[in-house]
Order: C-alpha cells, then sequence, then structure tokens
C-alpha cells in the first residue's frame, strides 16, 4: 500500500506525506512522523481534515489524531 496525502505545514508550504506497508505518514525523505513532529510541521486544518475526513488507514487518522490533540494543547 502507497498512499500520498497533502497537506499545509505550518509554514503554510504544501506537502505531501506518503504511507506505505511500513511506515505512517512519513515525511519527505522518508523521516516517519510522530504525533509530535506532525503536531510541529502540518497545520491544524490539515490534520482536522485527515482525522474528519475519508480515511481508510486507522493508523494514519490515530496518528494524526494524536497530533491533533498535542497542537491544540500547546496552543492553549
Amino acid at each position: 500500500m502507497n498512499l500520498k496525502t497533502r497537506v499545509t505545514g505550518t509554514n503554510g508550504k504544501r506537502m505531501t506525506l506518503m504511507t506505505d506497508d511500513t511506515l505512517t505518514l512519513t515525511f519527505p525523505g522518508m523521516i516517519e512522523s510522530t504525533p509530535e513532529t506532525l503536531s510541529e510541521r502540518v497545520s491544524l486544518e490539515s490534520l482536522e481534515n485527515i482525522v474528519n475526513g475519508n480515511q481508510d488507514d486507522l493508523n494514519i487518522v490515530n496518528k494524526a489524531y494524536d497530533a491533533l490533540c498535542l497542537s491544540r494543547k500547546s496552543r492553549n
């Protein structure tokens, strides 16, 4: 399985995160994301779109949800 997820970074630039059989939401250069790195690098809107969208991969949704929670905590 190779999925591409387009997101907007916190810097306002668009990027593509990759997902394959072993890595979930990988940053360009094949660096696997963590909820912490996603919350630092991906906009709230993009994280919400992943969580609320039609994403079939629960690993992606769970990681994005954890990142979304972290982002909201750090901004309050």
